[in-house]
């Protein structure tokens, strides 16, 4: 059958135009879409992936060797964050935003997971146990630093092992070896004696991190979907002024903040308007007696009452503090009731940072406003 070949040229030419059209239209909503969400929206998402990553990592290696070698904590979480600030983040984001804000989602990336790295790994001493206090403050500005160091070594060292790959994949053990794997695994010397007892294992646990390097560019497209699907909730119920770095993560059936760098706390706002003949006072007296608390409310103006106060409990095992304030308003026939509870990892967290962190909440609550 005879086929007329310049048709054919121009539906082919007008079909990759219509494609292109199509991609430059999904670009530029997608770019739209990136710049509407925040620095912190886009930070939190890259910065989850990362620790679904490293937990991957860290699975697979055990499924490996049986738990005889593991997964060096520290170096191996700044690999999988290098790979998700430096190739993921940059492959998302290099032709959609402008390069401070890109820095400034870098920034948050990198504090948001070492700070989640040092929330998972480090505890306070048991009660009664004597030991130097830990300033997590101090810990995650120097681990930190740190990572900014380690970041500029791996960044060499990667493009010297792919380029090394890309002219010969044959010299995937020497161009590893040459990458430093050896650091990421525990007992070093376990993993070096693995070239030798066991190569298919030593050759599984290269994969393994090489994985992570290759396996970033395809998260690319997973983590603009995630971007693109971030709802940011919003707060119509009351203001209470919180620090910046506090995010609104729910809205239903209570409201929780949080601040991703600070994971061992977060504040949770349950608000109810009720017609009631009683006082704010009687109500928030009837909230202390519940609790068996023998606290006298504080009156901040005729129609609005408040306390504040403590309960220790305990959190799938882990001691737990709650500082709650209670905020009760009148407003014509209606009572607006507020309870505020700032919930506190003891475990996890630093004293003197939990005590000035209820100072600082205390008038901000009560100067809270009503919007119902």
């Amino acid at each position: 059958m005879w086929v007329c070949g310049s048709c054919e040229e121009k539906r082919k030419t007008d079909r990759k135009n219509e494609l292109d059209a199509s991609a430059q239209a999904r670009n530029q909503a997608a770019g739209a879409a990136f710049r509407e969400r925040s620095v912190t929206d886009i930070a939190e998402v890259l910065a989850r992936s990362t620790l679904r990553q490293y937990a991957a990592f860290v699975k697979t290696v055990s499924e490996i060797t049986g738990g005889d070698i593991q997964v060096s904590m520290v170096p191996a979480f700044m690999f999988v964050l290098f790979a998700q600030s430096r190739i993921v983040l940059k492959g998302i984001f290099s032709s959609q935003l402008d390069g401070e804000r890109v820095e400034r989602i870098h920034d948050l990336l990198v504090r948001y997971s070492l700070a989640q790295l040092i929330h998972v790994t480090v505890r306070n001493s048991p009660p009664g146990v004597v030991t130097e206090p830990i300033d997590r403050v101090a810990m995650l500005s120097k681990i930190t630093a740190t990572y900014g160091r380690a970041a500029e070594a791996l960044q060499q060292n990667t493009m010297i092992l792919l380029k090394t790959l890309t002219q010969d994949p044959a010299k995937l053990v020497e161009a590893m070896i040459g990458f430093g794997v050896r650091q990421f695994f525990v007992p070093e010397v376990k993993f070096a004696e693995l070239l030798i007892s066991d190569k298919e294992k030593f050759a599984s646990l290269l994969q393994c991190v090489l994985q992570i390097l290759t396996s970033a560019t395809s998260l690319q497209e997973t983590t603009k979907l995630s971007i693109e699907a971030i709802a940011t909730p919003v707060n119509r119920s009351i203001a209470v002024e919180l620090p910046d770095s506090w995010l609104l993560r729910q809205t239903d059936p209570w409201f929780i903040y949080y601040d991703p760098s600070t994971p061992q706390y977060n504040l949770q706002i349950t608000v109810q308007a009720v017609a009631s003949d009683k006082s704010p006072l009687d109500v928030v007296r009837k909230t202390l007696t519940f609790n068996a608390l023998d606290i006298e409310p504080e009156m901040l103006s005729p129609i609005r009452a408040t306390a504040h106060y403590r309960i220790e409990g305990q959190e799938k095992g882990e001691a737990k503090d709650d500082y709650h304030w209670v905020v009760v308003e009148q407003h014509a026939t209606q009572l607006r009731y507020a309870l505020f509870t700032l919930s506190t990892l003891v475990g996890r967290a630093d004293s003197n940072v939990t005590t000035d962190l209820v100072q600082s909440l205390h008038p901000r609550i009560q100067q809270a406003q009503f919007l119902m």
